[in-house]
C-alpha cells in the first residue's frame, strides 16, 4: 500500500465532539495515538492484537486500556471487536471514518487506473459516490460547517479530507448568444406578450413602433441574445426604468413631437397695447 504523507485534523472538531469531552484524558491521548497508528498500518484504519500488545504500542497501563476500551464501547466513538471466542484476548479497534476514507480512496484510485487505459469505468457521469460521508464520533472527521455542507449534498468537501479527487459535475453547454435572425419579424405570440406586460404595467403601448424601434436599436448597437423572445420580453418590462416617456417615446409608444409657440389672443395683444400707451403718457407728464 502506498503511504500517504498525512491525514487531516480539525482541533475545533475534536475539542466540540460530546462524546470525547466525555472520556477520560487518558482515553483521549490512547485514541489520538491509536488514530495515528492505524493511519500507518497495513489494513489503514483498524489494528488488531492483544491488550498487552496494545500497551506495549501505546505506553499506557493496563487500567487505563481498559479503562479506554470500556468508554469506546460505551460511547461509540470506535469500534472495539473481540477477534474471535476461541481467543477473547485478541481485540480490533477500528476508526469507522478512516476506513471508509480508504475504501473510497481504493475505488477512485482503481477508476483513475481505468481510465488512462481507456476503459469505462461507473460513475463517470460525474457525480459522487453516495458513501462518501461523515462520522462526528471519529477523530479526523471535518468540521461543523462542512458537515452541514456535506447534508446538504455537497460531498466535494470531502474529497480533500481523504486524498480524493474533487467531485465535478458535467456543465450543460450554453448556447451561443447571435445577433438579429434574419426575417425575425412581430410574431402573434410576441404581440399577446406585449399586450399582457402593458397591461401589467398599466401603460398604453404600441407594439409596432416599439418593435421597430427595439430592431433599430439591436442593428445599432450590435445587440446579441440566445433567446430573442425573452429579450423582447425583458425589453418591454424595462420601460418603467426609462420613466415616463418609456423606451421609444412616452408611454403609449409615440415619439414626443415638437410644440410650437403659443401666439397671444386679441385679447391680450390689445391689453399689452394700452398698458404700452399709459406708460407713455406717464413718462410725457413727467
Amino acid at each position: 500500500m502506498g503511504k500517504l504523507p498525512s491525514f487531516q485534523f480539525y482541533p475545533g472538531d475534536w475539542l466540540k465532539d460530546p462524546q470525547l469531552r466525555m472520556t477520560s484524558m487518558s482515553s483521549k491521548g490512547i485514541w489520538i495515538d491509536l488514530i495515528c497508528a492505524m493511519f500507518e498500518a497495513k489494513e489503514r484504519g483498524a489494528l488488531a492484537g492483544t491488550a498487552d500488545q496494545f500497551c506495549k504500542l501505546l505506553g499506557c497501563s493496563r487500567e487505563e486500556f481498559d479503562l479506554f476500551l470500556s468508554e469506546a464501547r460505551s460511547l461509540n466513538f470506535a469500534n472495539v471487536h473481540e477477534m474471535s471466542a476461541d481467543c477473547p484476548q485478541a481485540i480490533r479497534i477500528e476508526s469507522r471514518r478512516m476506513l471508509r476514507d480508504e475504501k473510497q480512496r481504493q475505488i477512485w484510485t482503481k477508476q483513475k487506473a481505468q481510465q488512462r487505459k481507456g476503459t469505462p469505468v461507473a460513475g463517470e457521469s460525474g457525480e459522487c459516490p453516495q458513501d462518501v460521508h461523515l462520522d462526528v464520533h471519529e477523530m479526523s472527521h471535518r468540521s461543523s460547517s462542512s458537515s452541514s455542507s456535506l447534508k446538504n449534498g455537497d460531498t466535494e468537501s470531502v474529497a480533500g479530507a481523504s486524498g480524493l479527487p474533487n467531485c465535478k459535475s458535467k456543465k450543460a453547454t450554453r448556447a451561443l448568444a447571435h445577433p438579429w435572425p434574419d426575417g425575425y419579424v412581430l410574431t402573434q405570440d410576441m404581440r399577446r406578450d406585449a399586450i399582457d406586460i402593458a397591461s401589467e404595467l398599466d401603460i398604453t403601448l404600441n407594439v409596432d413602433r416599439e418593435f421597430e424601434a427595439w430592431h433599430d436599436d439591436c442593428l445599432a448597437h450590435g445587440r446579441k441574445y440566445t433567446d430573442w423572445p425573452a429579450a423582447w420580453r425583458n425589453r418591454l418590462r424595462g420601460i418603467p426604468k426609462f420613466g415616463a416617456s418609456g423606451i421609444n417615446g412616452n408611454r403609449n409608444g409615440a415619439r414626443p413631437q415638437p410644440t410650437s409657440p403659443k401666439l397671444p389672443t386679441a385679447a391680450e395683444l390689445e391689453h399689452r397695447d394700452r398698458e404700452r400707451r399709459a406708460g407713455a403718457r406717464a413718462e410725457r407728464s413727467q
